[in-house]
């Protein structure tokens, strides 16, 4: 596909569907640093993380913390809408997560997620350097990027085979690069991976944005 901004094509979508859910979960919501606002008034919007940061997070209504590899706490079909903002790359197992998430959808109700492509210079360039290092390279590549908002990356849920496979089937499937946020705080440097991104194969673009609708019932 031609240049695009994921972010942007992942914000537009979770707005719309969040118009028309009536509960929403934000699955890994952190502490909301760059999340988008999907109260509406008309609905109720949750967050659930391993970190507590969740606690803290202004655009929840309701906040959880859960422990990791934990069943989800929330009843069977609680939600219409299930969003995953840059959460699935740090899964363990996928099949444990996909299972909770399929759940507590709501039938006809969906999963919209962006997520690293695992085969994007990004995901390939922090699959080579170990996971210790990961909070002083992205100090350098990314300037702003607090310590404790770095966690472990996995990438067992980052290819579309991945997806299909343990979601069963998805509704939508995009790969798209965006402006890049790793260039050292130096334009020159974000200029030229932006170049890049126009001319990148669609293969090794560098997000997957995926949206997945659970059958109606």
């Amino acid at each position: 596909m031609s240049f695009a901004d994921p972010d942007r094509i992942y914000e537009a979508a979770a707005r719309e569907l969040a118009g028309k859910a009536s509960r929403v979960l934000d699955f890994g919501a952190g502490r909301g640093l760059h999340e988008i606002d999907l109260r509406t008034g008309r609905n109720t919007v949750e967050g659930c993380d391993v970190d507590d940061a969740v606690l803290s997070n202004p655009l929840l209504h309701r906040a959880t913390m859960v422990r990791l590899g934990a069943q989800l706490p929330y009843t069977d079909a609680s939600f219409d809408l299930i969003v995953c903002r840059y959460v699935l790359e740090h899964v363990e197992h996928p099949e444990i997560v996909a299972a909770e998430l399929r759940r507590v959808l709501a039938p006809g109700g969906t999963i919209l997620a962006i997520t690293p492509n695992k085969y994007g210079y990004v995901a390939i360039a922090a699959s080579i350097v170990p996971n210790p290092l990961h909070v002083a390279v992205l100090k350098l590549v990314q300037p702003g990027k607090l310590p404790e908002d770095t966690f472990p990356t996995r990438y067992r849920m980052n290819t579309r085979r991945d997806l299909e496979r343990t979601f069963g089937g998805l509704a939508c499937f995009l790969r798209a690069s965006g402006p890049s946020a790793y260039h050292f705080g130096i334009d020159a440097v974000a200029k030229a991976f932006n170049l890049l991104h126009r001319v990148l194969p669609e293969a090794l673009h560098t997000q997957i944005v995926f949206r997945y609708t659970r059958p109606a019932e």
